[in-house]
């Protein structure tokens, strides 16, 4: 088993983390949304997984309310899949986040509507964790991509 090293959030993180999502194009194959996503990176508290000096993983999180935060982009670079590394990220996250005051988490991600096999599985993985759909929103990303709205209690 690798030894992962997780780091709570820092700021800062956009050159590192483009490593990672550039590894992912079923994901973020579109460059003007990763550009976007880059851009945001940069100002938002980022949780890390580090394997010796390489960024393996990240968790870029939005407040938008007091109470409340957004997963807003993650990934997990694709030969460290399957490890655990994501689940223990988020449960290093949702401690600190509690920590903080927070009570709800939300993500969005492409809803099963979509039929989109990696996005089945990151759904998959966010039941893993406890989120529970609230609301498809077919119009935010486009008639080809509806949104799905998830949301737990933390």
């Amino acid at each position: 088993m690798k030894q992962i090293d997780y780091r709570l959030a820092a700021r800062g993180l956009s050159k590192s983390c483009e490593s990672v999502l550039r590894l992912l194009p079923k994901w973020f194959g579109l460059e003007e949304s990763l550009m976007e996503y880059l851009e945001q990176i940069e100002n938002l508290d980022t949780y890390t997984a580090w394997y010796k000096e390489d960024l393996v993983g990240f968790f870029s999180i939005k407040h938008h309310f007091e109470q409340s935060a957004d997963l807003y982009v993650l990934g997990i670079k694709p030969d460290f899949h399957g490890q655990g590394i994501g689940s223990h990220l988020y449960q290093l996250i949702e401690t600190d986040l509690q920590k903080k005051g927070i009570k709800f988490v939300q993500v969005k991600t492409l809803s099963p509507k979509g039929n989109n096999a990696e996005y089945l599985l990151t759904l998959k993985f966010y039941k893993k964790m406890g989120f529970v759909p609230l609301e498809d929103f077919p119009d935010i990303w486009g008639e080809d991509n509806p949104c799905l709205q998830m949301i737990k209690h933390i």
